[in-house]
């Protein structure tokens, strides 16, 4: 049995949150299940309410192959400041890094995050960059020597 840890972000509007994360960092395998009436009840909405299409109830996406979990907020968990997530890779994987140097640009050139320190070489022998996206999460970027 294969065991994952796999990251769920709160968000007041997912289906803005995707097409940012799309946009911005090119997240993939995009997908997100709207509240239908049958569900409605269950997170307090109206059965009836016309933009019921534009909740979701569950949805995911792939950053560099890794999948985070999402969904609307229906009870005050939305996304708040300190939550960080480490993307790396090792310095023997050639692949795995200019996939992150061009997430990392891709990100910065969207003018949409806050670059706090740019992903160039660390004093460790690796490399490390830090970008803060409009939710408030923190990204780090490493490639870490092989120790």
């Amino acid at each position: 049995m294969a065991k994952n840890l796999v990251p769920h972000l709160v968000f007041e509007n997912s289906k803005t949150a995707i097409a940012y994360y799309e946009t911005v960092f090119g997240a993939t395998d995009s997908g997100r299940m709207v509240v239908t009436p049958e569900l409605a009840a269950q997170f307090g909405k109206n059965p009836d309410d016309a933009h019921l299409s534009e909740l979701t109830v569950h949805g995911s996406f792939h950053i560099f192959g890794q999948p985070i979990y999402f969904a609307d907020d229906f009870g005050g968990n939305a996304v708040q400041s300190g939550l960080t997530f480490l993307l790396a890779a090792t310095e023997d994987d050639d692949a795995a890094i200019s996939e992150l140097e061009a997430i990392f640009e891709k990100a910065e050139n969207s003018g949409r995050v806050t670059v706090q320190q740019a992903f160039t070489d660390a004093f460790w022998g690796g490399k490390f960059g830090v970008l803060v996206d409009e939710y408030g999460i923190t990204w780090q970027f490493a490639v870490n020597p092989q120790i």
